[in-house]
């Protein structure tokens, strides 16, 4: 069963039973059978050539990369947009895209510091906070060498 499907299918012989009516056969393919022009043009050039000659040529990879590249280029969204024309869930998905790597970009490029180091730093400020308030805290209470009464106005 394997060597039958493995076999490549082979067309039903002619009804007349010779080779004279089928392409390529005795009479070199002008039985009854009609050959396309394609097939004829392709049966000619590869007489002339092998296919891997005829893709090695310049001309002929330089005209199939034309026609693919029109083909792709037709078939490719348009992404010259300016911003406010694209759709808002894509603007949305972009502006979260760009602060998610904004983000990520400043914490991989933060300098570090050892925690001891930090700890310092940081009592430091704490103590210059404390000191500021005490010294705009007490100059509140400051209390007014008029005498009595702060209005200066009767």
């Amino acid at each position: 069963r394997e060597s039958q499907r493995k076999a490549p299918r082979r067309p039903a012989p002619p009804s007349s039973g010779s080779l004279a009516s089928v392409p390529g056969g005795c009479d070199g393919g002008a039985g009854q059978l009609g050959t396309s022009s394609f097939a004829e043009s392709s049966y000619e050039g590869m007489a002339a050539q092998s296919r891997k000659e005829t893709c090695a040529e310049d001309a002929f990879v330089a005209s199939n990369r034309q026609r693919a590249n029109g083909w792709i280029s037709e078939c490719k969204p348009r992404l010259c947009l300016l911003k406010h024309e694209r759709p808002y869930f894509v603007r949305i998905r972009q502006a979260e895209e760009r602060r998610r790597k904004r983000t990520m970009w400043m914490y991989h490029h933060m300098p570090t510091m050892p925690f001891a180091a930090w700890c310092e730093m940081r009592r430091q400020e704490e103590a210059e906070e404390a000191a500021q308030l005490q010294s705009a805290i007490a100059g509140a209470r400051v209390p007014n060498s008029s005498g009595k009464g702060s209005s200066s106005a009767r």
